[in-house]
């Protein structure tokens, strides 16, 4: 990543910097788009299906399933802010950190598809969902061997 790979060779630093620089930074990012979008979207420059949407979830949430999406927000929140920490573990490499992290959300995605299609009666996970979670565990089964093995030269090394 860009903040390792600006150090000078040999430099002692960790990672937990930019991850919270990266937290903070991403959080702004998205409150300040919606606080623009919403405002664009009432001044009625930025009319369109997708705005009006967002505007009406925002300006006028419908009671019945405010509570639900407290929840899942909530839920939701918690997952994505703790899931960047496993970028900070000791030797912890951003290829396989990645991978797991993508995992995480297509395990999660699948597993709320399927809660929602069987409590509310939504449609079930695809095909082509199964497909893809079933690749991503052959790509975590090939990743967790190369990662033991550099884990392993590491400790061998004295670097982990």
């Amino acid at each position: 990543n860009y903040f390792k790979n600006t150090r000078p060779r040999g430099s002692s630093g960790s990672n937990k910097g930019f991850f919270a620089i990266e937290q903070i930074t991403a959080t702004t990012v998205i409150v300040l788009v919606a606080f623009v979008l919403l405002m664009l979207h009432k001044a009625g420059i930025m009319m369109g299906p997708r705005t009006s949407v967002m505007a009406k979830a925002i300006t006028s949430p419908d009671l019945q399933w405010f509570h639900w999406a407290i929840l899942a927000g909530v839920a939701y929140g918690i997952v994505a802010f703790f899931s960047v920490f496993i970028f900070m573990f000791k030797g912890r490499t951003a290829t396989f950190a990645g991978l797991v992290n993508r995992i995480r959300s297509l395990v999660a995605g699948t597993t709320a598809t399927l809660l929602f299609a069987l409590l509310f009666g939504g449609k079930y996970p695809a095909l082509s969902d199964w497909v893809s979670l079933g690749l991503i565990f052959v790509a975590v089964g090939f990743m967790t061997r190369a990662e033991r093995k550099r884990s392993a030269e590491l400790v061998r090394l004295s670097e982990l």
